[in-house]
């Protein structure tokens, strides 16, 4: 690991692009070196390798399998310790939020949508610390969750710990998840209308969505799935593809979810792109392996941060229904702000 992780940093240094993964409930890590600066993208996702997508489609980039030096290692398991960590946030961040969920609302209340996923994003000062820390610390801490460090010169320095499938693809067996509705751990949770409508309009776009491309699907949830210091409701989608299918009419099909944008799709997208206010840039946009023979592993980019001269700026959303109450959503993205903070607290 610590042998993987020197090439890493030396890539970086050499502003060359890389990632450096590792996938939920395993010790394998792996990362692709890519050999030069060169941008390469995938407009078809044909290309073997690494993609990194935009949340808008506007930017898909890839390392392809035969333009990097790919390498394994095992990370030994281990528990890193949690720190307090800094909740503070300024006063103007929570009112503008508050008022963009509220506008929202009135317009769920009128019929224009169902639902629609809001963000903001928080920026961090900080003074950059050695990159091979933070990957060790990021990967030890969040074992359970998608963790990448994705670099390339045009895109900046990206981190993550993604609690969310967008798809699993191995031969014509296709698996995703329905991941919406959140609260703060506990070892009692009780969820409420909002959180289960929320879960209930992802799972039934999905469904709806996939029909065309499967034989038959299973369903199985909802249940309670903890990622890391938050509790999410999920339900579980397989299926059966059907022969000659096309990756990129399913993924144009499937992205942006409800769990990341809202329903109906085009009218919560317009919502975002006149009142968010900001890039979302490759914030809930996917990323993951696209290997031959229709094996495809792809995570949707939630709990990430990018860091910019100094400063880590970290994204956060929630969704919001006819249900939502402004300040309980704000304090939603501050709870989540936590999945970053922890991987600078050492």
């Amino acid at each position: 690991m610590n042998a993987l992780l020197d090439q890493v940093a030396q890539h970086y240094k050499q502003q060359l692009p890389f990632v450096v993964f590792r996938k939920p409930n395993t010790n394998k890590v792996k990362a692709y070196l890519q050999l030069d600066a060169t941008k390469n993208t995938t407009a078809d996702f044909q290309t073997a390798g690494f993609v990194f997508a935009a949340f808008n489609g506007s930017s898909n980039y890839c390392i392809p399998m035969q333009a990097a030096h790919v390498f394994h290692a095992d990370i030994e398991p281990q528990t890193a310790p949690l720190f307090s960590v800094d909740n503070s946030f300024a006063a103007a961040a929570k009112i503008d939020f508050e008022t963009l969920v509220g506008k929202a609302i009135s317009s769920i209340q009128a019929g224009h949508f169902e639902k629609v996923v809001l963000s903001r994003k928080e920026v961090l000062s900080l003074t950059f610390v050695d990159l091979k820390a933070l990957i060790t610390r990021l990967f030890s801490l969040y074992p359970t969750a998608f963790c990448y460090t994705w670099f390339h010169p045009e895109t900046g320095l990206w981190m993550g710990a993604s609690p969310e499938q967008l798809i699993k693809i191995e031969a014509h067996s296709i698996h995703t998840m329905a991941l919406a509705g959140t609260q703060k751990f506990t070892e009692n949770p009780n969820w409420g209308a909002k959180e289960q409508l929320e879960q209930q309009v992802v799972t039934d776009y999905l469904v709806q969505q996939l029909q065309p491309f499967c034989a038959s699907l299973k369903l199985n949830g909802p249940y309670t799935q903890q990622a890391g210091f938050l509790l999410h409701l999920k339900t579980e989608i397989s299926g059966q593809l059907h022969a000659g299918f096309s990756l990129q009419n399913l993924l144009q099909s499937l992205h942006p979810t409800p769990a990341v944008c809202g329903m109906p799709k085009d009218d919560a997208l317009q919502f975002i792109g006149q009142e968010e206010g900001y890039d979302r840039e490759f914030y809930s946009g996917f990323m993951g392996e696209i290997q031959p023979n229709n094996q495809v592993d792809l995570f949707v980019n939630l709990r990430c941060m990018k860091w910019v001269t100094n400063q880590a700026h970290l994204y956060v959303g929630c969704g919001i229904t006819k249900d939502s109450q402004a300040e309980l959503e704000f304090a939603e993205t501050v709870h989540k702000t936590q999945t970053m903070k922890q991987v600078f607290a050492y």
